[in-house]
């Protein structure tokens, strides 16, 4: 809540309705409430709303204080990197060494300690996370059964390295204007994105960070894009089916997650498809809206791999690709478009 906060008021949507409403759209995002209510991952959330508030920092020239905070948000979850890595690129020169020197002291002074009572077993949780075990796998790249220094460097210094390269890109291409607010949280979105393209592992409450991020892209830019919109509802059914956890043994409670859930998403995806039609409407604007219906089809009970959401290779390039792509089209245009303006405030517009 205080990252989403603290950035929209430094991106001028604060201090509105636009504020409430972001708040209670990303707080009904499944992939959040996973992290507190099923799978127990707190260090997520806290990781991504320490690292929006770095961010908007940044956006308010105070990078010694955005060091401290990307410096903590790394410490909760290591995918806070992907954050820290843009806005290191994007620094002017002259604020790279104070970010630098203020995350440095400041995980220096939370790990010294950590690492001095335990004998250095603290070393291993700060630099490979506590969830470093065997688990799942099932991925794109978990499929080239990859193993000790390669996958180190595939799963772990791969995203960060794209990320790099990417943030020189935008760095070289929009100089300071790349700390705007649409190209900054767009660039922050697609580095998050990464993560889930390189994972070896890939759970529903993974998607937190992009979904969130997304979320606030839309507002950053004044307008909602329904293939966003699309994306967070087939989002929503893969979630339900790939969390085991997600409901209990009750028939009231399965019957939420096998009828009602897919019934009420599907049959609004459905219902946008045909008030379309009978408007004439352009047929590229019901693409989204097919895809939901397609998703909600593919995951109706059927007793295979596929409606059970077990398939994760085939899950990740249905979820992460799109959602890369979303990401990354509002990026693009940023560079290669820069004096197009940001759409209309306050009032919304649903674009496709």
């Amino acid at each position: 809540m205080a990252g989403v906060i603290a950035w929209l008021r430094t991106s001028g949507r604060g201090r509105c309705w636009w504020e409430p409403t972001t708040l209670l759209v990303v707080a009904g995002l499944v992939p959040v409430w996973l992290c507190v209510q099923t799978i127990f991952h707190p260090q997520d959330l806290f990781a991504l709303g320490l690292a929006l508030v770095a961010t908007a920092c940044a956006r308010r020239d105070r990078w010694l204080l955005a060091g401290v905070l990307l410096a903590l948000a790394v410490l909760s979850q290591q995918f806070a990197l992907l954050v820290a890595v843009p806005l290191f690129v994007l620094a002017p020169a002259a604020r790279k060494v104070p970010l630098a020197t203020a995350a440095f002291v400041t995980g220096a002074v939370v790990v010294l300690p950590l690492a001095t009572l335990t004998s250095g077993h603290a070393i291993r949780a700060v630099t490979l996370g506590t969830g470093d075990n065997p688990s799942q796998g099932g991925t794109v790249l978990w499929e080239t059964h990859a193993n000790g220094v390669t996958a180190v460097l595939l799963f772990r210094i791969a995203p960060i390295a794209v990320s790099i390269l990417l943030s020189l890109w935008v760095a070289r291409r929009l100089g300071s204007r790349a700390l705007e607010p649409v190209p900054l949280i767009s660039l922050v979105a697609v580095s998050l994105a990464l993560r889930l393209v390189f994972e070896a592992n890939l759970f529903a409450y993974y998607f937190m960070a992009l979904a969130v991020t997304l979320v606030v892209l839309e507002v950053t830019q004044g307008s909602i894009r329904r293939t966003v919109v699309a994306w967070l509802a087939a989002l929503t059914l893969v979630s339900t089916r790939m969390t085991g956890l997600l409901f209990g043994p009750e028939p009231w409670e399965r019957y939420l997650q096998h009828k009602l859930i897919p019934i009420l998403i599907g049959g609004a995806a459905l219902l946008a498809i045909l008030i379309q039609l009978a408007q004439g409407s352009d047929r590229r604007n019901m693409w989204p809206w097919a895809a939901v219906v397609a998703v909600d089809l593919i995951l109706l009970p059927g007793g295979n791999a596929l409606s059970a959401g077990t398939v994760i290779w085939f899950w990740q390039v249905v979820l992460v690709v799109p959602g890369l792509l979303l990401a990354g089209q509002t990026l693009r245009r940023s560079v290669l478009h820069p004096s197009c303006p940001t759409p209309p405030w306050p009032a919304p517009a649903l674009t496709a």
